[in-house]
């Protein structure tokens, strides 16, 4: 129980950094590193790791992982007009995070609304 209250907090507290990081005008690379920072914060990788790494290296990384999974797919999502391969990796992380979770989640699914509806 209080490794879920952690957990909690931990996801509650990158989505509020993650905010504060998206609604600054900043410039494109600035906000790169940014989310990077926020990468290496919450999942011990930077984002160069989920961009260049493939669908089942990060899947083997983190397993069943549904927290730090969804935080993944949120620092993809932001990066989703780098490359089309980032939004097919997006796709598959979704699809692999809901089956493999307990909970509905709306925000992964408007997410992958987004982006079916975008390519």
């Amino acid at each position: 129980m209080i490794e879920k209250d952690y957990l909690k907090k931990q996801i509650d507290l990158f989505f509020q950094e993650l905010v504060a990081v998206l609604t600054k005008n900043t410039v494109k690379e600035t906000r790169f590193k940014e989310i990077s920072n926020l990468s290496e914060k919450y999942t011990q990788h930077g984002i160069d790791f989920f961009i260049t790494s493939s669908f089942e290296e990060i899947t083997a990384s983190y397993g069943k992982d549904i927290e730090t999974l969804d935080i993944i797919i949120e620092l993809l999502f932001q990066m989703k007009d780098e490359s089309i391969e980032i939004v097919d990796k997006l796709e598959k992380i979704i699809n692999y995070t809901n089956q493999n979770s307990l909970n509905y989640s709306f925000r992964r699914n408007e997410i992958l609304t987004q982006i079916l509806t975008k390519t």
